[in-house]
Order: C-alpha cells, then sequence, then structure tokens
C-alpha cells in the first residue's frame, strides 16, 4: 500500500493531500477485509469488544487459531493509467449487506465505535462500488494535473530552464549526475536516431549509466523548453538516506527502464 502510494506521489500523480487520502481508503478497505470479511467478525461482536477497552488485532489474533480462517488470503489489485488509477479489494468471506450501512454522518450515529471508515472512502475517492455480495470493492482516483508536483527529496534543489535544442549530456560523457524532469520534452538520440523522447512522466534523465557507473549510453537534446533539477552522486545518497522509500522507487524504475529497452531491441 506504502508503495503504491509513494510510487503516485513521486511520479507526480498526486500530491500530499491526495497520498493521504488515498493511504486512509486503502488502509480501510484492506482491514475491514481481514476482520469483516475472512475473519467474519460483525459489526455487533466488534462493537461488543471495543466497548470492552479490548483491541481489534487481538480479536483478530484470536479468530485466526482457526486454520480454516487463517489459510484465507486478501486479493489486491491495482492499475496505474496515464489519467487514473483503479483498485480493487476482495475477500474470501461471506460478504455482507453494504445497502444497510449506518450512515456514519448521521447525528444519531456519531457516538458508534465504528462505521466511519467507508464512508470516508467514499469521500474520499471515486466510483466506489461492491459487487452484490459484497465481499469485492472497486474504486479509483484521479491525478492532480493542475501543476506539476515536486517531491519533497528535490524541493530544495534549483531548477535549470532549458532551452529548446539545448544538448543535456552527450553519448559516453562520464555520468556523475542525473536530472529530475520538472517539464519539457528531451529527445534521447543513439548513432543520429531519435529512439525515444522522455517527459516528465518519465521521473528521471540519466539515471541507468548514473546508477551503473556507466558512461552516458546515448545523446539528449531537449526537444522544447523545459526545466530539469540537477542531482548529484552526493545530493543523491545524502537525500536517500533521509528517505530511503526513494531508493526502491529509483531501482523500481530502473528495472521499468531496462525491460523497456529489452524490448525495443
Amino acid at each position: 500500500m506504502n508503495l503504491i502510494c509513494n510510487f503516485l506521489y513521486n511520479a507526480n500523480k498526486i500530491d500530499k493531500d491526495m497520498k493521504f487520502g488515498l493511504q486512509i481508503a486503502l488502509n480501510e478497505l484492506l482491514i475491514n477485509a481481514i476482520e469483516h470479511g475472512n475473519c467474519a467478525i460483525s459489526y455487533e461482536e466488534k462493537s461488543r469488544w471495543l466497548e470492552n477497552n479490548s483491541t481489534i488485532s487481538d480479536l483478530i489474533k484470536e479468530r485466526t487459531q482457526n486454520p480454516d480462517i487463517a489459510m484465507k488470503k486478501v486479493t489486491f489489485e491495482y492499475t496505474i493509467s496515464p489519467d487514473n488509477s483503479k483498485f480493487l479489494i476482495a475477500d474470501e468471506g461471506e460478504g455482507f449487506n453494504w445497502r444497510e450501512l449506518k450512515d456514519a454522518s448521521n447525528p444519531e450515529n456519531l457516538l458508534e465505535l465504528h462505521g466511519r471508515g467507508i464512508m470516508m472512502t467514499k469521500n474520499l475517492t471515486h466510483n466506489l462500488v461492491y459487487n452484490d455480495k459484497g465481499n469485492v470493492v472497486s474504486f479509483e482516483i484521479g491525478y492532480n494535473n493542475q501543476e506539476t508536483i515536486t517531491p519533497g527529496l528535490f524541493r530544495n534543489m534549483k531548477f535549470r530552464d532549458i532551452n529548446k535544442g539545448e544538448i543535456l549530456f552527450e553519448e559516453g560523457q562520464p555520468s556523475n549526475f542525473l536530472y529530475y524532469i520538472v517539464s519539457g520534452l528531451y529527445n534521447v538520440i543513439v548513432n543520429n536516431k531519435i529512439i525515444s523522447t522522455l517527459t516528465a512522466d518519465d521521473i528521471f534523465m540519466g539515471e541507468m549509466s548514473f546508477l551503473l557507473n556507466n558512461r552516458r549510453s546515448a545523446t539528449v537534446q531537449a526537444q522544447t523548453d523545459g526545466k530539469l533539477i540537477k542531482v548529484s552522486k552526493l545530493e543523491f545518497i545524502t537525500a536517500i538516506k533521509k528517505k530511503p522509500h526513494y531508493a526502491l522507487f529509483l531501482s523500481r524504475l530502473l528495472a521499468q527502464r531496462i525491460q523497456r529497452s529489452n524490448t525495443m531491441q
């Protein structure tokens, strides 16, 4: 869950508020799938348990002493598209009558110990839908495309204005920095032939040779005006120490680039 939320945030798809909201929605629905779905803990049973000042995790541990319950799985699927992301969570329980959910915003239900999670999830997402049985739920989120969101890792670094036609680096040059792409289009050129064009959706430029300690494998030239953030190895390593999840994010991006490169060959 955290990897997906961080990926969408680092990829400029969602801002901090949207990231927080997505974390709440996914966390709520995944927990519901475990406790109400696979563990078959009813709302009444959960209420009695919470009223006795016990934690729900203790009840889940107790319930999963049953091997049949402990064997059950929760399915978590996601599709990340250019315009939105879609999520599906399914459990192996008997489902529930989602049509009879209490409205947690109703003053009569304000003192209820639970039941607010699904209402919050509906407010934080789009097109939240349960299947008829009630053991599969899906929803989607749109992206904040109004402006470029710079991750905190690079927020204090200076932007560099790039002019159309400018060459950022050439094939064979030493690789001791990478670029974070804020805006603009950038042609990747090998043997005087454009093999791809990078945009802000690609996030980084020059990361493969940067991470693999190789020389530049291609020349990159600006197709349009744009903005970049130049990140040295020292700056990157220092930042990664403060926020280690960026290393995993960049490793995943590198793997995707290598896979794409192998496909093109």
